[in-house]
């Protein structure tokens, strides 16, 4: 019996990883990690972040890492590459949440795209920050482009969380 009992138990702990795992993330900078998940289902892969989750399409499955930093009041969810990051960057895109609607309105100007506006624990004007460049190793190349060409299905996925409210920028502003 406490064998049957145990097998179960194994059973039921194997599904629950396979159902909702852990992306990879690395710590940038500032003081914590964020607790992530990533749920896949017949429409992607559901990540879950403090503050939203996006659905990233089946293409992307084992094909992404995410490096987070939550430096001077961003919080910065970086998608990338692994394969191309050292050698080429591999950066497919970021979603940068900024406390501060002036800082964010800089980074515009430089290189980014002011997505919207997120009211959760404290209101963060959303940038999306995509590279100036083709960051892929040349083994990457294909894998890398269709991650590419889908970041807009995964943009218009973004979705608060416990709450929260997103007002999207209307295009023009």
């Amino acid at each position: 019996m406490k064998q049957l009992l145990s097998i179960f138990l194994c059973l039921g702990l194997a599904f629950s990883l396979i159902g909702c795992q852990q992306p990879t993330i690395s710590l940038i900078g500032g003081t914590s990690s964020p607790t992530l998940t990533q749920t896949e289902s017949e429409n992607g892969i559901l990540v879950t972040t403090p503050y939203f989750t996006v659905t990233l399409p089946k293409v992307w499955k084992d094909n992404y890492e995410i490096r987070y930093s939550d430096a001077e009041n961003i919080h910065s969810y970086r998608f990338v590459d692994p394969v191309s990051e050292e050698t080429h960057g591999g950066h497919i895109f970021t979603i940068a949440l900024y406390q501060d609607a002036n800082q964010a309105d800089e980074v515009c100007k430089i290189n980014g795209e002011k997505f919207g506006v997120l009211q959760a624990d404290t209101t963060y004007t959303v940038v999306i920050e995509r590279p100036t460049d083709f960051p892929a190793a040349p083994q990457r190349e294909e894998i890398v482009r269709q991650l590419q060409e889908t970041q807009d299905q995964v943009l218009v996925s973004f979705a608060p969380v416990n709450g929260g409210n997103f007002i999207p920028t209307q295009k023009g502003q």
